[in-house]
């Protein structure tokens, strides 16, 4: 009989929030004495911070994860003459977003052994493409123009951009990187977040780097792509432009102070924690070894997963 005592939660932040208590707290607290509740220093730090952590040049922080890849599309001005391809596998997200922006979703499957999206069939699909006088990719499947890839990469497990980013650039399409799960994954020594045109991050609670609520990020190396974005999150005022200036019609997609603060306190715990997740995935491994109708996923050997 399984009693209480017995159950292992698939969450409990209890004990990383108890061993950073008076570090959090404090955080909370300056933010409160300072009143910078909104695009203040924390959240600056924080993007600065999450830069470096990744290797992207720019972090911009919003509301949250699914507000990442809403603001990357519109970033990327993909509407409702275009299709996006992403993978079947994921959260709902993935999809609402293009979808809100009017754009056709179309889906490639996934590796068994991954759980992320298959390049073999992402090959296969490419080819049965059609192309335009202008050289544009046209899907068989809509008729529409396929112009983005969004990646997932699941589970903290990084997908395989050595070969996913070769076929976008072969094809013209820019990837947007899922990231939502691997904030601290990565792939021949580059982290999650430096891959494709932008990444997008999630802070929900429930992610390996989590706030008290929602949150959100996104990484570029693209100088202009990053400066749309900083002003996409504010209603389309351009970033250090005249207040109640707007250039184009954006969202209100901030990250808050207090996440921020709540964030850099646990940042420099991250990749420990990964570590840990990583330890007790391989006990799971171990003791799941050799059970009919169970397959574990298997490591990964060039890459580091978040889990």
């Amino acid at each position: 009989m399984t009693t209480t005592s017995d159950r292992v939660n698939l969450l409990d932040l209890a004990p990383c929030h108890e061993a950073l208590e008076e570090e959090l707290l404090a955080a909370a607290k300056r933010v409160i004495t300072t009143q910078q509740f909104v695009l203040g220093p924390e959240g600056k730090a924080l993007e600065q911070e999450v830069a470096e952590y990744t290797g992207a040049p720019h972090a911009i922080g919003c509301a949250s994860g699914s507000d990442a890849l809403l603001l990357a599309l519109r970033a990327l001005d993909v509407d409702d003459s275009q299709v996006v391809v992403t993978t079947p596998q994921s959260f709902f997200a993935t999809v609402g977003a293009p979808a809100r922006l009017g754009a056709t979703v179309e889906f490639v499957d996934v590796e068994a052994e991954t759980m992320n999206l298959d390049p073999a069939k992402l090959k296969e699909y490419l080819a049965s493409c059609s192309k335009d006088s202008e050289g544009k990719l046209i899907s068989p499947r809509s008729g529409k123009r396929v112009t983005t890839l969004i990646t997932v990469d699941l589970f903290g497990r990084p997908c395989r951009y050595d070969q996913l980013e070769a076929l976008a650039c072969e094809n013209g399409l820019s990837i947007i990187e899922d990231a939502a799960q691997s904030m601290g994954a990565g792939l021949n020594g580059q982290r999650c977040g430096a891959w494709g045109r932008v990444a997008c991050f999630s802070f929900y609670p429930t992610k390996n780097l989590g706030g008290a609520g929602d949150g959100g990020m996104l990484t570029t190396r693209d100088d202009e792509l990053a400066e749309r974005l900083r002003s996409l999150r504010v209603h389309g005022m351009a970033p250090g432009g005249k207040r109640y200036y707007h250039r184009e019609v954006g969202w209100n997609s901030r990250l808050d102070e207090l996440q921020a603060a709540l964030l850099r306190v646990k940042l420099p715990h991250l990749d420990a924690w990964n570590a840990s997740r990583r330890e007790h995935a391989a006990a799971y491994d171990d003791a799941f070894e050799g059970l009919e109708g169970l397959t574990p996923l298997a490591r990964p050997a060039d890459g580091v997963e978040a889990i």
